[in-house]
């Protein structure tokens, strides 16, 4: 896979280096990989709780900039798949009333397009539509942004900034800040912070870090969440996380990103 490019302030004035950036650079997963699997590299696999600040699904804008909610994922680079537990969805359909949504992204197989699903906990469960079964899908069939899992070493496409004082929801004290801006689209800026051993403490988007600590926003809704840092789990996991629900087999409603 091509390494992109860290973004450069020197550069940012350059049309076809700001081109090169988008939405997809921190989204390139391909099964296997190609990280060291190292810390700050993620492991082949990884399962952790957090707490979520912000709407969700964000890129409908739908909830509120300041809704907390608890979260849980399945992430492998190993098996190419991250699934995202989100307990207060809040969108366009009826069934996204602030009630628990799933989030599967799949990472492409050979040329084929990334595939990504948004269910609900009866879909999850294997029921149909019927027995209360919702799904969506969140990659567009033709056109518009496709999406894979993030990739192992996605932070390695951001800038490092040095150390800071960091005063999170599970985490206090020095992290490594890193940022990645003026990107093109719905969203210009991502943030990403680490503990001094370089694992996850905290993550977002639109901003160069949490708006609850005084850092400014940017273009986009501003969503990020904490690590609980004594949830990441680096144990081998069941591929059961990255099956497609039956139901959302054969569904062709989309909610696609922007």
């Amino acid at each position: 896979m091509p390494t992109v490019p860290v973004y450069d302030e020197a550069k940012a004035s350059d049309k076809t280096y700001a081109q090169a950036l988008s939405c997809k650079t921190g989204h390139a997963m391909t099964k296997g990989g190609g990280s060291t699997h190292q810390w700050p590299d993620w492991p082949e696999e990884l399962h952790y709780k957090a707490i979520g600040h912000g709407a969700y699904p964000f890129w409908w804008g739908g909830g509120s900039d300041s809704a907390n909610a608890d979260l849980e994922v399945w992430w492998s680079e190993k098996q190419g798949y991250e699934l995202f537990y989100h307990s207060k969805c809040t969108g366009t359909f009826s069934w996204q009333d602030g009630s628990a949504c799933y989030h599967l992204m799949l990472a492409p197989v050979g040329n084929a397009e990334p595939k990504s699903y948004m269910f609900n906990e009866a879909a999850k469960q294997g029921k149909t539509l019927d027995q209360g079964a919702h799904c969506c899908l969140t990659n567009p069939k033709s056109g518009g942004i496709t999406l894979a899992p993030s990739q192992g070493d996605f932070w390695n496409t951001f800038t490092y900034k040095g150390e800071v004082d960091f005063n999170g929801v599970y985490y206090k004290g020095k992290a490594k800040y890193y940022v990645l801006r003026n990107v093109p689209g719905a969203v210009a800026d991502f943030w990403y912070f680490t503990d001094l051993d370089d694992k996850p403490v905290q993550q977002g988007e639109a901003g160069t870090g949490p708006s609850d600590q005084g850092y400014p926003t940017s273009r986009g809704h501003t969503v990020w969440h904490d690590y609980d840092p004594s949830s990441l789990d680096t144990s081998s996991q069941s591929s059961s996380y990255g099956e497609v629900p039956a139901y959302c087999q054969t569904t062709t409603t989309s909610c696609a990103f922007p």
